[in-house]
């Protein structure tokens, strides 16, 4: 990916992930399957260091680190349904990452 543009992808791929109670790790990994008590993405555009990208959760009871790192890995890794889920909500998410930058200044 082109240096200059993926700090943007980082950050719009943690939206659609955990952007909110309709995102991918809540709808599939919370409520879904209930791997997870939560889950998690994070990536920071404003950081002046070299920023991570970070998966996080709490396994549900009765399920493991390994299941859940499993279900984050899997939904994190599913290109083709996050590049639908951009393309069905690019102005949201556009309009969230704007409103959240705004914030920071």
């Amino acid at each position: 990916m082109d240096g200059d543009r993926e700090p943007y992808a980082l950050e719009l791929l943690s939206t659609v992930l955990d952007g909110g109670d309709s995102t991918r790790f809540t709808r599939n990994v919370v409520r879904g399957s209930r791997v997870a008590n939560q889950a998690g993405a994070g990536y920071s555009l404003t950081q002046r260091r070299p920023a991570q990208f970070t998966l996080d959760g709490t396994p549900a009871d009765g399920r493991t680190t390994a299941e859940l790192e499993q279900a984050l890995a899997r939904r994190a890794g599913d290109a083709r349904a996050a590049a639908r889920d951009l393309r069905v909500s690019f102005s949201s998410l556009r309009s969230r990452l704007r409103g959240s930058q705004l914030a920071w200044f």
